[in-house]
């Protein structure tokens, strides 16, 4: 075997896993897709990078624990808004949030829950249930939302046949990741990077077992 041509093969493996690991550029995007009759009724991608604008409405809403996204297509019909809450009011931090119901509606005499709401294109839900995973988040010294990245699932009115799942980077240099179909429940947020780094890891043992069967 060519240990040239190998390593050159390997050093390729490994510097595409570090540029899915550490991605260069920060990316303000929203992936979705969802089932027949959701709000998604099928898939799409929305990003800076083609044109899209996408804002943080936070402080609009002026409260703590809560974080307002709109994503201007141009065509006020075609808008698109995700909304984060937690219950306690408390700041987003990493980690997944179970058991939200709509926001604003989370909020009641009766209890708070975690909130979450995906609507637009003219279509969403009267209630909902989901979860989602706040994957990054960083703030100013403000308090002010300068980075996040989250993924999130939701059901609607429900009915388990409307199902949506989204991602949405926000001045956010984690992967935009694109799954093939809906799933039920959230993903681990960077399979593919560590599929590449099994198979690299297999490449170099390999490697090193014919060295020493050449020696």
């Amino acid at each position: 075997m060519n240990v040239k041509l190998f390593s050159s093969v390997l050093i390729l493996c490994f510097g595409t896993l570090l540029n899915s690991t550490f991605s260069f550029g920060q990316t303000s995007a929203l992936y979705f897709e969802g089932t027949p009759g959701s709000v998604s009724n099928g898939n799409g991608t929305l990003s800076s990078a083609d044109g899209y604008t996408i804002v943080d409405n936070t402080d609009f809403q002026n409260a703590d624990g809560i974080v307002n996204f709109f994503i201007d297509t141009t065509n006020p019909i075609k808008d698109y808004y995700v909304d984060f809450a937690t219950a306690n009011s408390a700041l987003l931090e990493p980690g997944l949030y179970t058991e939200a119901t709509r926001y604003p509606f989370n909020f009641s005499p009766s209890g708070n829950t975690n909130g979450l709401d995906f609507f637009g294109n003219s279509v969403g839900y009267n209630t909902l249930a989901g979860e989602f995973d706040v994957i990054e988040v960083e703030y100013s010294p403000t308090d002010v939302i300068t980075s996040l990245a989250a993924d999130f699932i939701q059901t609607g009115d429900g009915n388990s046949a409307f199902q949506d799942y989204g991602s949405i980077r926000y001045n956010s240099e984690v992967p935009l990741d694109i799954l093939d179909d809906v799933p039920t429940s959230l993903p681990d947020p960077e399979p593919s990077t560590w599929a590449l780094f099994t198979e690299s890891l297999g490449l170099l043992t390999f490697w090193t077992f014919l060295r020493r069967s050449n020696s």
